[in-house]
């Protein structure tokens, strides 16, 4: 709005002017041209005054941190030598003493840790029997199983997984030098036999069943120290059997 103030107050006041330019020249009155011009001259003044400042533009406008350093850089005075900057002093060179030693090597983890990393699968033979597979309730009930070293070290111990219904049988013993606990969903039955290569040993449970009914039972071996016994293969070994139980 003050532009266009101010604008026609422009425009207007050269009309009037050449208006008062045709009445002098005629010879008419010129009062009416002086009038206009002075209205025009005076809407052009108001439309200056009410007009906003320009904004500044981000070109014009300086960083504060900027201006600050570049108003306090020092100026490089003439008259001032080259020989008066300071010069840089020279580093001693380093003495043998000095030198940094490198750093010490770590050591080497024990051996028996290495063997027992590197042992991480072994190869057996497990397999197993059930005797009988057809019995009454409160008969003996035998499982067997036999574990053969097919790899070049000795077993240090094995352990074996027993999952299926335990809760209707009455473990008597494990044997030889086994022990047997409760885990979360079977039976772990432990043996500290070692089993030289190309050597088996066997592991016998002995039970007594409390109730009629088939039951199927699965065994998975492992060695003492957590490493995993697989086959001959490399696949892993899971083996199993059923057993009937009748009432008398």
């Amino acid at each position: 709005m003050p532009t266009l103030i101010g604008l026609s107050g422009l425009f207007g006041f050269v009309v009037c002017l050449v208006i008062f330019i045709i009445a002098a020249i005629r010879k008419k009155p010129k009062k009416t041209g002086v009038i206009g011009m002075a209205v025009c001259f005076a809407l052009f003044v108001v439309g200056l005054a009410i007009t906003p400042p320009r904004p500044e533009s981000p070109a014009d406008k300086k960083e504060p941190i900027a201006a600050m350093a570049e108003s306090s850089k020092p100026e490089p005075e003439a008259s001032e030598p080259a020989s008066s900057r300071p010069t840089e002093t020279p580093q001693p060179t380093p003495t043998p003493s000095e030198t940094p030693e490198p750093a010490p090597k770590a050591s080497d983890p024990p051996a028996s840790e290495q063997v027992q990393s590197e042992k991480k699968e072994i190869q057996v033979d497990f397999s197993g029997k059930i005797e009988p597979t057809l019995l009454s309730v409160g008969d003996k009930l035998v499982f067997t199983l036999i574990v053969k070293n097919l790899s070049k070290e000795t077993l240090k111990g094995f352990s074996v997984y027993g999952d299926g219904k335990w809760g209707d049988f009455t473990i008597a013993n494990v044997m030889p030098s086994a022990s047997y606990e409760k885990g979360i969903l079977g039976w772990n039955f432990n043996s500290s036999l070692e089993v030289p290569s190309n050597e088996q040993r066997a592991l016998n449970i002995i039970l007594y069943p409390n109730k009629a009914g088939n039951y199927e039972f699965s065994f998975i071996p492992k060695a003492a120290d957590g490493s995993r016994l697989v086959d001959a293969n490399g696949e892993s070994i899971v083996i199993g059997g059923k057993v009937g139980v009748i009432s008398k």
